[in-house]
């Protein structure tokens, strides 16, 4: 079930989610609907939204099923921090390893090559994508 969660890019709550994390920043945003009645947040979401977010959630695909992220290990970009791994698992169907995690959202760009640190000193480049490593527009869901 862990493979098929990351190849979808589909967030754990506890790992990728948790009561600091707004919708937007976790690309969730589709979710809320602030125009439809008030609730607690709804204020913070709507600056959000018209400010921007300091982080945004992303998947990082490594070549390879050999290299597997733990969560708070570090991710740069020629040396200099921009996130850090929330959760990390291969994605058997796939072929590759895939990590999620905030990032600045400067970063938060598909196709960008990204440095991944784990805590034994170990670091790999992976790729930024946006979308689902596995059927990325979706089309079985709506089969």
């Amino acid at each position: 079930m862990r493979s098929v969660r990351i190849e979808k890019k589909y967030p754990l709550y506890g790992l990728d989610l948790n009561e600091s994390t707004s919708p937007i920043e976790a690309g969730l945003g589709w979710t809320v609907r602030p125009e439809k009645a008030d609730f607690i947040g709804r204020d913070a979401l709507l600056r959000q939204k018209e400010a921007g977010v300091q982080r945004k959630l992303v998947a990082i695909e490594f070549d390879g099923l050999d290299f597997l992220p733990t969560p708070g290990d570090n991710i740069s970009i020629e040396g200099d921090s921009v996130g850090h791994v929330t959760s990390a698992d291969r994605g058997f169907f796939v072929g590759r390893s895939i990590a999620m995690g905030y990032v600045q959202p400067a970063v938060a760009k598909g196709d960008l090559l990204v440095e991944v640190t784990d805590k034994e000193g170990t670091t790999r480049t992976g790729t930024v994508n946006l979308k689902a490593a596995y059927d990325p527009e979706r089309e079985i869901v709506r089969a």
